[in-house]
């Protein structure tokens, strides 16, 4: 059985060899593969990042915009926050990790694993790496640099995080007069003239504005514009880190 196996092994070399010497296979030197090495590990570790910042961004975005606030307004409010969803971003940022995990697959531990596996290895840690970094103060201080207009790279991600969107019916501002079942809000669409920033918002019913809000508030408001007025259906007090 050995004598067999030590035959096959032979003429395989021997195959091998002929092959190099005729031309057909070509020695790579030990520089090359160093290299190329080196090379898928930079673009591997590239990417991670790249991606995790998105996944940061996105997490930031959602809180920032308000959008987040809308799972807290029932079915209505479910919907509104996948529909105003980044998908477009989440979309690019998978596509990133799929790239990642097919360059993976040049290692020994990925070219044994699914890349369903890789996929959702990868997913976990770029989601830990981009809740990480959602925590630091990266996002607000690139947001500040945006409102400061001194940031000429990527202020079109934060130029308009804090607006009202109107269109997608929520509404972020400041409370300028209230009474027990309307307010006037002063809301933030910085392209607008001054008299169209204010709107009254018919509070939903049951919510009680004299104990939870008072003029000088900032608020995040979900609702349609009738008739000149917000019907708001969902409505939240934003705090000074919101």
């Amino acid at each position: 059985m050995d004598d067999k196996n030590t035959s096959q092994n032979n003429s395989l070399k021997n195959k091998v060899l002929g092959k190099i010497q005729a031309g057909e296979i070509h020695m790579k030197s030990k520089s090359y593969f160093v290299f190329r090495i080196i090379l898928i590990v930079s673009v591997v570790v590239l990417v991670l990042i790249v991606s995790a910042f998105l996944v940061s961004y996105i997490l930031f975005s959602l809180k920032t915009s308000g959008r987040l606030f809308l799972l807290d307004f029932g079915m209505r409010g479910v919907v509104g926050f996948f529909t105003g969803f980044p998908w477009l971003l989440l979309l690019t940022d998978v596509v990133l990790l799929i790239i990642l995990d097919y360059m993976l697959k040049n290692f020994r531990f990925g070219y044994h694993n699914p890349v369903i596996y890789l996929f959702l290895g990868t997913f976990i840690l770029a989601l830990v790496f981009g809740y990480v970094i959602e925590l630091t103060p990266l996002h607000k201080t690139l947001l500040l640099k945006t409102e400061e207009r001194s940031l000429p790279i990527m202020s079109g991600f934060y130029s308009g995080l804090k607006k009202s969107r109107s269109r997608e019916g929520v509404f972020s501002g400041t409370v300028v007069i209230m009474n027990s079942e309307e307010f006037v809000l002063k809301h933030d669409d910085y392209d607008e003239d001054e008299d169209d920033k204010i709107i009254k918002v018919v509070a939903p019913r049951g919510f009680k504005l004299d104990s939870k809000l008072k003029s000088g508030d900032r608020v995040f408001v979900a609702g349609e514009i009738k008739d000149d007025e917000i019907e708001a259906y969902g409505i939240r007090k934003l705090e000074d880190d919101d």
